[in-house]
């Protein structure tokens, strides 16, 4: 009888299996937490995303999803959080193209209005620094949120 061994593996296909694994758990992870969780660099740029979910939220009819839901802009250079309903009322933000909806009305408070974390006051009257979006909330005061 012959005394067979089992055949080695070499160290190139070690080399790639280990490869191989690797990657699929970075495609794993990617499809399952997203891209941009699992490499945050790769996208610097979600304004595209951010008009097109405001412009369905408002053709469907989704009060919620325009007015309360909170999205994070990033336009490459700076992030800003806040709802369709703030972004498309101001006017530092047309620049990216949001439209404002003309079938939902939000009914907003003043201090439901919040831009990178910072609440709007009711003030008699707006300062130079800071933005009026008494169009947005229906109160009788001015609603001014500090920059």
């Amino acid at each position: 009888m012959d005394n067979k061994r089992g055949q080695e593996m070499s160290t190139t296909a070690i080399i790639l299996i280990i490869l191989g694994v690797i990657v699929l758990v970075v495609l794993i992870l990617g499809f399952t937490i997203g891209w941009n969780k699992l490499f945050p660099w790769l996208s610097s740029n979600n304004v595209g995303s951010i008009v097109s979910s405001c412009d369905v939220a408002c053709s469907t009819g989704d009060k919620f999803g325009f007015c309360s839901t909170t999205r994070e802009l990033n336009d490459g250079t700076s992030k800003i959080t806040s709802d369709c309903a703030t972004f498309s009322v101001f006017s530092e933000y047309t620049q990216y193209g949001i439209n404002k909806c003309n079938t939902i009305k939000c009914d907003f408070t003043c201090s439901d209005i919040k831009i990178k974390g910072i609440s709007a006051e009711e003030k008699e009257s707006c300062l130079e620094n800071e933005e009026d979006i008494s169009s947005l909330a229906k109160t009788t005061r001015a609603c001014c949120v500090a920059k």
